[in-house]
């Protein structure tokens, strides 16, 4: 669980191909991305079948947002079912990716207190630099570089897109200004699909929400929160209730869809 560019396809995939796991369910090993998918039939009686045939087999579906979050009652019920009856096989291990905070119900899942991915830290997002560009041998630059760092926030997907510019001759530096300049901007120039633009990845998420009931004040409430650099208070917060008729559905949405962070006394953070 996360926010877009978090990470979540990708350490699902590590962990699909990790030598470990291959030792332990061999071939038994299927990947399944929701993201093209139309409706949970297409997958439904072949797939419980033929897991419920194997030995130990490991299943990733990638992407459910696109199911969770369908402005579509009975989709999301199906997928809650479909969920459900995949928990009912005993010896399959189960993973799934999702924007969001909140996990699919359906499924008594292992890990539902640690299932929302973290940002890097300092150092491993310097690292993640280091693997795709080089280091800044100047004190100046090694100082642009963790600022620049810290103003994406430490989220993979950023990290690693800055990288892949870093390695275009462009010093930290001049990375940091351009960012200063552009922001998002500046991190989808490089393609035009969730997995190498912060941008088409931040608006996957908002699309999903303007769908949902009270995705229009929770786009407003968004909008209100990005501009407060301390986050959303709650003093602010109860004096902007007489603008929505249910601030607190709206910021209830956008915590579940992990757009803000919920913080202590009621606050929310961008």
């Amino acid at each position: 669980m996360g926010p877009g560019g978090i990470g979540k396809t990708s350490l699902a995939l590590a962990v699909l191909y990790d030598q470990r796991v291959i030792d332990a369910v061999g071939e038994h090993r299927f990947f399944v991305s929701m993201e093209a998918l139309i409706d949970i039939d297409t997958l439904y009686q072949a797939a419980i079948a033929h897991l419920a045939s194997l030995q130990h087999p490991l299943l990733v579906i990638d992407n459910l947002e696109t199911l969770w979050f369908a402005n579509n009652a009975s989709a999301r019920n199906d997928t809650e079912t479909f969920l459900s009856r995949l928990a009912q096989i005993p010896s399959l291990t189960l993973i799934v990716t999702s924007r969001g905070a909140i996990p699919p119900g359906g499924v008594q899942w292992s890990n539902k207190q640690s299932a929302e991915l973290a940002t890097l830290s300092l150092d491993a997002a310097r690292n993640t630099f280091i693997q795709i560009a080089t280091l800044p041998s100047e004190p100046t630059e090694k100082a642009a570089l963790d600022t620049l760092l810290g103003e994406i926030d430490y989220v993979p997907l950023a990290v690693t897109l800055i990288s892949r510019l870093a390695l275009l001759k462009n010093s930290p530096s001049e990375l940091l200004r351009r960012w200063q300049e552009r922001r998002t901007q500046l991190l989808c120039e490089q393609g035009d699909d969730r997995l190498r633009s912060v941008d088409v990845s931040i608006t996957v998420s908002l699309d999903l929400l303007q769908g949902m009931r009270h995705g229009a004040e929770s786009m407003q409430l968004l909008a209100v929160c990005a501009h407060l650099a301390d986050g959303l208070r709650r003093p602010v917060f109860l004096q902007l209730q007489e603008h929505f008729s249910n601030i607190d559905a709206a910021r209830d949405l956008l915590i579940e869809f992990a757009l803000v962070a919920a913080g202590d006394a009621g606050s929310s953070r961008c």
